[in-house]
């Protein structure tokens, strides 16, 4: 499991670099994002990131947060279900009753 995350990191952490020499690349791209009536031109952008590793990173803790926390969603996903099928049997037992009571 932990080499899904680095993965995951490194796909995530490729996708923000492109983006952001995509930014540098062509600026005036996001003149639009500076307020209206501001009589100012995007000329550069320029992005100083570091992203750290996640290799040699203990992961323990995070497999053990997410396996919890599917546990807790299957839990509620089982709650869930086991109300709704509970109110389908309230409703067919009460249609029961008007139905051999003649309505």
């Amino acid at each position: 499991m932990e080499r899904e995350y680095v993965e995951d990191y490194e796909e995530r952490k490729t996708i923000i670099i492109n983006s952001m020499n995509m930014m540098e690349s062509s600026p005036s791209s996001y003149q639009d994002l500076l307020p209206d009536g501001r009589n100012a031109h995007v000329t550069r952008l320029k992005f100083h990131d570091s992203f750290e590793s996640l290799v040699g990173v203990p992961q323990e803790g995070v497999v053990m947060l997410v396996n919890k926390q599917q546990e807790e969603l299957r839990e509620t996903i089982k709650q869930m279900k086991e109300g709704v099928e509970k109110l389908f049997d309230e409703d067919f037992n009460v249609s029961q009753m008007f139905h051999h009571l003649g309505g």
